[in-house]
């Protein structure tokens, strides 16, 4: 079904008014400080429709809402968990198979053994791995560059040999995602005061709506 959200819903419930148009508005400004889709919000509006009760009030009916979000995120999360669950487990703990070990700082932006992308943003590379899928993969490239470019400086460099320029990775990774976490919570904290105001707006809305009703 094709559409926005509250539009869907209006047609739904015979949700109709200004004081309906000034609800979907804020309601709508919630939902985008969450983060949601139309797409989720109007497959939550449709299970609300399916419900054996149907909301009544305009809390019962963004309750309802709410409800069907979270059930939608919990069963995504089961299926993810389910799917993971059947795929066998790779045997070699640094690349699970792939033969690559993605995702280090880039040894261009390591200096006195700090991961330092100066007024950039955070480099990462890719190097084969140690197993034996990742030397296969090494050696292949590495001769089929020597032999499309004979005594050309070989780029590709296995997780050994970058552990020795780079003994800190793991460190380094490890204070950059604390650095990503701490940015991620300032963020949140800011869009759950911005959030926090929405709904205190959205309840004298509804409070108004509920006494006009009466």
């Amino acid at each position: 079904m094709e559409g926005n959200w509250w539009d869907i819903h209006a047609r739904l419930f015979g949700c109709s008014g200004e004081n309906w148009a000034q609800t979907y508005a804020l309601w709508n400004e919630v939902f985008r400080a969450e983060g949601r889709s139309n797409r989720e919000l109007i497959a939550a509006v449709l299970a609300t429709a399916r419900r054996e009760k149907i909301p009544n009030w305009g809390t019962e009916h963004l309750q309802a809402i709410r409800d069907e979000l979270r059930l939608a995120d919990h069963q995504a999360r089961e299926k993810d968990r389910l799917d993971r669950q059947a795929l066998p487990w790779p045997s070699c703990g640094h690349c699970r198979g792939a033969g690559w070990v993605c995702g280090l700082p880039h040894l261009e932006q390591i200096v006195d053994g700090k991961w330092n992308p100066g007024m950039g943003t955070h480099q990462t590379q890719a190097v084969t791995c140690s197993c034996h899928i990742g030397q296969r993969i090494e050696t292949g490239v590495n001769d089929h560059m020597e032999k499309q470019q004979p005594g050309r400086e070989r780029k590709l460099i296995g997780l050994d040999e970058y552990t020795r320029r780079n003994q800190n990775y793991r460190e380094q990774m490890e204070r950059h995602e604390k650095e990503l976490r701490a940015a991620a919570e300032t963020r949140r904290l800011k869009a759950t005061s911005k959030n926090e105001d929405i709904q205190a707006r959205l309840a004298g809305l509804l409070q108004r709506i509920g006494n006009g009703a009466q």
